[in-house]
């Protein structure tokens, strides 16, 4: 089974546990490294957009994982979320 680790800030982690996302970790960015020290097991990162900016160059080391970088409360990383709905439906949805 794949497993899923979550980090984000405290707004999306709990978001995502109420949904059913049991290894969500809250994290800032001066803990991330040590939160991303926890993931050996998983597969699958879901990060959010401001703390993959502070750990890219560490995330971009991890080369047996699949990471998924997703919108905070700030904002960000909305062009791989639409990148990820154009590729499933095949066409982009825009606001009007």
């Amino acid at each position: 089974m794949t497993r899923v680790f979550v980090i984000g800030d405290e707004i999306t982690v709990t978001g995502l546990k109420l949904a059913g996302m049991k290894d969500s970790h809250v994290a800032t960015p001066e803990t991330v490294g040590s939160v991303l020290d926890k993931v050996s097991e998983s597969e699958i990162i879901v990060i959010t957009h401001s703390l993959y900016q502070t750990a890219r160059k560490r995330i971009d080391k991890m080369k047996d994982k699949i990471v998924i970088e997703t919108p905070d409360a700030k904002g960000g990383g909305e062009d791989v979320v639409n990148k990820i709905i154009r590729d499933v439906i095949g066409f982009e949805i825009v606001k009007g």
